[in-house]
């Protein structure tokens, strides 16, 4: 019976720590997107369609439209950034070439490589200890005709302070 009680009290200990949040990129707010065109869209394609990269279609995600923009203040407590990137199905043409750019305090943390129609989704994680402001970027590799861009399933987990849109005269 000591030993249960020892490991009800460790669970105990173990589990109360603060629970980890996540916070939605389609649930920030999007008119401080930056986009090449049109607007970008929560959990819609840049085009209001069904969010749908090589075939597979995604419930949660951004759609919007190179050359791109978005940053985000994380207040120096969000733990990382999870997403998949692609290029939407949505459009008729093959000439979409596109990257999509993770940028933590102006460095890049991460790259996709060039992206175009077709290619399957492209898997981002990345650590956000110690960075103060995020930078999501998608870059024209071509001729800037039909990128259009998703960021799929994008979400940033964080321990207490919620990250937040910010409009590019706040990023610094």
């Amino acid at each position: 019976m000591k030993h249960l009680s020892i490991i009800i009290l460790f669970l105990i200990f173990c589990l109360s720590g603060k629970s980890q949040n996540v916070k939605w990129l389609d649930e920030l707010d999007l008119n401080l997107m930056q986009t090449g065109w049109s607007s970008s869209h929560a959990n819609k394609s840049v085009e209001g369609n069904p969010l749908k990269v090589a075939g597979t279609s995604f419930q949660r995600g951004v759609g919007t439209h190179a050359t791109s923009l978005m940053m985000i203040n994380l207040n120096n407590d969000a733990q990382f950034f999870k997403t998949q990137v692609g290029v939407d199905d949505e459009i008729t043409a093959n000439v979409a070439a596109l990257e999509f750019v993770v940028m933590g305090d102006k460095k890049v943390l991460w790259r996709s490589g060039l992206m175009k129609k077709g290619d399957a989704p492209k898997d981002c994680n990345v650590s956000l200890n110690g960075i103060k402001k995020l930078a999501l970027v998608v870059l024209d590799l071509g001729d800037n005709n039909s990128d259009h861009a998703d960021w799929l399933n994008a979400q940033i987990g964080y321990k207490e302070i919620s990250p937040v849109a910010i409009p590019m005269a706040e990023a610094g």
